[in-house]
């Protein structure tokens, strides 16, 4: 008796612990089809639980902003065996262009399957695209002169064409102009850009505003401008970030490129001084359209991360003087 009371306790406890959770969901993929852009859709998915405990959603996410799951919380989000709860997939077209595709992840107590991923799909459908999407971005231009960049704004739906009826900036200083053309079979538009001669040195931040027409639709596309106007003296890079690997004392850190923001024979280099522990020398090259400065760690530079200046004085009217900055890591000493 006490033999057989022993075994039905071991089958007892086998039994419950054999007790698990089982997710399954419906359906695996989702696809939105074809959305307008600017508006948001919305589908579901069922999630099951097959197993013999009951299923506890933890959450749910998304791989893009553009998709979000809506999972249950509290006591909702325990689902008993045998039984399933509903969750709301959205989708937003804002801001967005063409195919998109995203993964939703639902992660849960199931120990055999602890995340589960949909497949999620759609089809932005817009009456214009701007390429690159972000708009006009670039790093330094001279003022007086051409951007080196363009945008170009196609029709959404390739076959159709597309007509520019205006286009216009908010800031004086940056004009844009804008030409019909048509590449490869397709239609578009390719917007170039050139900053006034007294535009003010410095970040610029401006928005142009275009008027198209597809397929006779008149619509409006923003494009978003943003860079540094410099003058006469063009300095690359801006900043030295060299503080990923560590460097030894008087070790090069990187180098500083100096020449005329319009072309031509660059700026002379009156001095060189450093504010903070490094040095800076002029090294000679070939030509006179470039100035080359070495930057490298002072001999007495502290262990650790390290700041530091370089202010270079120059022939240049419009930036007699230019400050870069620097940021490095010095070795740490090794003592055994």
């Amino acid at each position: 008796m006490h033999t057989l009371s022993i075994a039905t306790s071991f089958l007892v406890f086998g039994l419950c612990t054999l007790a698990a959770p089982t997710i399954r969901v419906e359906p695996e993929s989702i696809d939105f089809g074809t959305v307008k852009a600017g508006e948001k859709a919305e589908k579901t998915v069922t999630v099951y639980n097959d197993g013999d405990a009951p299923l506890i959603v933890l959450r749910g996410k998304a791989t893009c902003g553009c998709t979000s799951i809506d999972v249950p919380e509290g006591e909702d989000a325990s689902i008993a065996p045998g039984g399933s709860a509903q969750m709301p997939v959205r989708f937003d077209a804002t801001g967005r262009a063409g195919k998109q595709s995203a993964i939703v992840a639902i992660t849960t107590n199931d120990p055999g399957r602890p995340a589960v991923t949909v497949n999620v799909s759609a089809f932005v459908e817009t009456l214009t695209m701007l390429r690159p999407p972000n708009g006009l971005l670039w790093q330094q231009a001279a003022r007086g002169g051409e951007i080196r960049r363009t945008v170009v704004i196609v029709p959404g739906d390739a076959t159709k064409e597309i007509e520019l009826i205006d286009v216009t900036s908010d800031r004086p200083a940056l004009t844009p102009t804008a030409a019909n053309v048509t590449r490869n079979g397709q239609h578009m538009i390719d917007v170039k850009f050139a900053l006034a001669k007294d535009a003010p040195l410095g970040a610029l931040d401006a928005t142009v505003t275009a008027r198209v027409r597809v397929a006779g639709e008149e619509t409006t596309v923003t494009i978003p401008a943003r860079g540094m106007v410099v003058g006469d003296v063009l300095v690359s890079p801006m900043e030295i970030d060299a503080s990923r690997a560590a460097i030894k004392r008087g070790e090069r850190i990187g180098e500083i490129l100096v020449r005329a923001g319009r072309g031509g024979r660059a700026p002379d280099i009156g001095g060189l001084e450093t504010a903070g522990p490094v040095r800076a020398e002029l090294e000679p090259v070939r030509g006179e359209d470039l100035r080359k400065i070495v930057v490298s760690a002072a001999l007495d530079a502290p262990a650790g991360p390290c700041g530091a200046t370089v202010i270079i004085m120059t022939s240049g009217t419009d930036q007699p003087i230019v400050d870069v900055p620097v940021y490095f890591e010095v070795a740490r000493d090794v003592s055994v």
